[in-house]
């Protein structure tokens, strides 16, 4: 009684079909008589209506636990409100009674009080109080809900047209998703076919306006609804098909309703679990193809910069070298990728900055032992460029990086045999310069010495003037650490601002001024 408000006696006999008719009026006499319950039997037209029982607030009280109330008990309620919940309660008996019968099963049925939920329409607050809140499970164990809406014949028009909005206001503002999966089916139950026919047409009229850019379509948010002559018989939905919906269709069953109104919520589910299996079968996929997460971490790379970091400069330049690679992963590749792969765990699809962790431990082990695997690979590379094309600036700049504990980048790694033979290229116009430079050195400073005079010629020689010269004419190309020889001209005149044979650059190239040395076939090297 407390939770249904008013319940009829002929509800109870159903309800309780295992108590006795004549033990179940005792007992609510029982109640009458201790002031727990009271009774009315309205005017019916035809015959007489049945004890209408209803709760005292003494009762209501010591069903929350709540301390006895003060004051006079309620009075007697009215027809009209006693029929309104006793069609409610009949509702509640019919699905409690029957559902399974019909393949459904009352999981939930909450009435106005429990069952209101405030919104928001645009920036004004509203509630949404239907008279009755259906939560339903059908054969497959799948959820389905309904709001339900009960006419007695006393709603207005303007009543109908409020309430109307007022479901077209909440399926557009999105307020159902706080508390529902979908959005439930709307049930209205009158009277007759008229008043159910008027009912849906101004909800569809209401659905139909988009009052201002907050509302989107109604096919965004779609609201099944459903109305039929079945307030004062409610058990017809479950075994006839008495609904007729929005779009004018009749004849219509609850389940088809229900259904209609969890087809989205299904369309939804169906969509994530295709997603998350194509997402599981790509995770593993990637767990076991290296070729595979290589390339996964290649298109993700610009979101790496902190993993590497974390790993040192060495770790950064190798693992920018093994998503640089084209080629079969060798084991230690494989390791390190296993290693990632298990530090990005349910982020390994969708890589974003947040989502990647710090490397753990496994990952910066298998990093150290990739380092020093592609430190040994680029010294057999380096090996075979010098033997090929002889030492260079790039081969040397290259061996130098290898020497200080880092790696070659992966751009240089690539163009360096390129480099190396241009550097080769670039050392036969140097010797060849060198070579003529030698000659003018030589004749020049034969030259120097006969100035000198005749005791000058005695006690000094040509070589003494070497050094003066390379000081005056040779430079030093500080980026290429090599010596630019000037050209010399058919006339025997020398080039003041020699390039670098190199780079072929004059900005960084500087005065000849380190003591000059000879080797055994006369090469000036600073």
């Amino acid at each position: 009684m407390c939770a249904h408000r008013v319940v009829r006696q002929d509800q109870l006999c159903r309800l309780f079909p295992e108590v006795p008719e004549r033990t179940l009026r005792y007992r609510t006499r029982r109640l009458h008589d201790l002031g727990l319950a009271g009774r009315s039997r309205p005017y019916r037209e035809r015959g007489s209506a049945p004890n209408h029982h209803w709760p005292t607030r003494r009762a209501d009280c010591l069903v929350r636990g709540e301390p006895l109330p003060r004051g006079g008990e309620r009075h007697t309620p009215n027809p009209v409100f006693l029929a309104h919940a006793a069609a409610l309660t009949e509702l509640y008996v019919a699905f409690a009674t029957e559902a399974q019968a019909a393949g459904l099963s009352l999981r939930g049925y909450r009435r106005e009080g429990d069952a209101r939920e405030p919104f928001k329409d645009g920036t004004r607050e509203r509630a949404l109080a239907p008279d009755a809140l259906l939560v339903l499970d059908d054969e497959q164990g799948r959820e389905l809900q309904a709001f339900v809406e009960i006419d007695l014949g006393t709603m207005s028009h303007a009543r109908l047209r409020f309430k109307a909005g007022l479901y077209a206001a909440y399926a557009r503002s999105d307020a159902w998703r706080e508390h529902h999966p979908f959005l439930p089916a709307l049930l209205f139950l009158t009277t007759t076919p008229a008043r159910a026919s008027r009912f849906l047409k101004a909800l569809e009229q209401t659905l139909s306006r988009r009052p201002g850019r907050r509302y989107g379509s109604r096919s965004r948010t779609p609201l099944v609804a459903a109305a039929g002559a079945l307030a004062l018989t409610p058990r017809r939905l479950l075994g006839e098909e008495c609904l007729a919906n929005l779009d004018g269709h009749e004849g219509l069953r609850l389940v088809d309703v229900l259904n209609a109104a969890r087809a989205p919520y299904e369309k939804q589910l169906a969509y994530w679990r295709e997603r998350r299996q194509a997402e599981e079968e790509k995770r593993q996929r990637l767990w076991e193809e290296p070729e595979a997460m290589r390339e996964h971490l290649r298109r993700h790379e610009h979101w790496l910069g902190a993993y590497g970091a974390a790993l040192g400069p060495a770790g950064t330049q190798a693992l920018a070298l093994l998503l640089a690679s084209n080629e079969r992963p060798l084991p230690d590749e494989r390791g390190l990728l296993r290693a990632i792969a298990r530090d990005f765990g349910d982020a390994l699809i969708e890589l974003t900055p947040r989502t990647i962790p710090s490397p753990g431990a496994e990952a910066k082990g298998q990093a150290a032992l990739l380092i020093d695997s592609y430190r040994a690979i680029q010294e057999r590379q380096l090996r075979a460029l010098t033997d090929r094309y002889g030492t260079g600036p790039h081969l040397r700049k290259a061996t130098e990086r290898l020497r200080s504990g880092g790696l070659i980048e992966p751009r240089d790694l690539h163009a360096l045999p390129n480099d190396a033979a241009r550097d080769a290229t670039c050392r036969a116009e140097q010797h060849e310069r060198q070579r003529a430079y030698w000659t003018w050195r030589h004749g020049t400073a034969r030259w120097l010495a006969r100035k000198a005079g005749p005791l000058g010629r005695l006690t000094h020689h040509p070589e003494d003037f070497y050094e003066q010269i390379d000081r005056r004419w040779l430079r030093v190309c500080q980026r290429c650490q090599e010596i630019a020889y000037p050209k010399i001209d058919d006339a025997g005149r020398c080039e003041r601002e020699p390039a670098c044979h190199y780079c072929h650059s004059t900005e960084r190239v500087t005065a000849y001024r380190k003591n000059a040395r000879t080797d055994q076939e006369g090469e000036t090297h600073p």
